[in-house]
């Protein structure tokens, strides 16, 4: 199963599986680095920074943490409440996309951008380890990309794309 992670509008992404339906959006606010998760079963989630440099961010669910994504030298860790910690590191400089490593150091999915340079927009191919497609739900994809997508706000690399 693989997910596509499309840029909608201005600061809005939304996740559609194979079948091209949508399975939740992700929505940046402007002027800060705040974002909402929706599933269409009606959840809603915020994501928010936390800390005094603002490299931790936080998905919650009013006020219960369900996912904590970190930032370091390394990449980035995701961690959920049941304490499964998930590696996301970029990779290769001349193509770069995102791996997402298990506990175990085991390729769950990787994360390419697909960069829409003429409309300032970027979309995400996510392609996702067989072994591992039962464990990735709707959510778990949107926190991965929510992550990628900070990163990349970080970094300045998508002009246009969610500013």
């Amino acid at each position: 199963m693989n997910y596509t992670l499309l840029n909608t509008r201005y600061r809005e992404y939304e996740l559609h599986n194979d079948g091209n339906e949508c399975l939740g959006t992700l929505t940046f606010e402007t002027f800060n680095w705040k974002a909402a998760l929706s599933l269409p079963g009606g959840q809603q989630y915020q994501v928010s920074p936390t800390g005094f440099w603002r490299n931790t961010f936080e998905i919650c669910d009013q006020d219960t943490v369900l996912v904590t994504i970190k930032f370091d030298w390394n990449g980035m860790s995701i961690t959920n409440t049941g304490g499964d910690e998930y590696r996301v590191k970029r990779e290769d400089f001349w193509h770069p996309h995102f791996v997402v490593y298990s506990s175990t150091n085991v390729e769950m999915m990787v994360v390419q951008p697909d960069y829409k340079w003429l409309k300032f927009k970027t979309n995400y191919n996510i392609e996702i380890n067989p072994s591992f497609a039962p464990l990735i739900t709707p959510f778990m994809a949107l926190a991965v990309g929510a992550a990628i997508c900070f990163a990349h706000m970080r970094a300045g690399a998508v002009a246009g794309s969610v500013h």
